[in-house]
């Protein structure tokens, strides 16, 4: 990968789930750290809802392979300024530990 397509950042969160009083889970995010990427948009489509329309994209999103990146699961989500990606897939590309690519959509919630 080379070092100029890296031309973005990301927050990488990894949920931490408890329960309230009355037995509700509760999702909070632990930022696991900042990473510099390559975010390619890919599809994006919009819903109309009772509250307005909303619109979702796909994207792809490339880093360099590292151990605590390697820990990254469908559950956790990368997140920008004003936009949260939630994974919905991860793979390692040519399974050399080189670079991991995460197939995201943003738009419909708030993560």
């Amino acid at each position: 990968m080379q070092a100029g397509k890296l031309n973005n950042r990301v927050a990488i969160d990894r949920p931490d789930t408890s329960q309230n009083e009355t037995g509700e889970e509760i999702i909070s995010w632990h930022h696991m750290g900042t990473v510099w990427c390559d975010i390619k948009p890919l599809v994006g489509r919009e819903a109309l809802l009772a509250a307005g329309t909303l619109a979702e994209s796909d994207t792809i999103i490339r880093f360099r392979w590292e151990p605590r990146l390697a820990q990254i699961t469908p559950k956790w989500r990368l997140r920008r300024p004003n936009i949260i990606y939630n994974i919905q897939g991860i793979a390692e590309v040519e399974m050399d530990k080189k670079e991991i690519e995460v197939r995201c959509k943003s738009g419909l919630n708030e993560g």
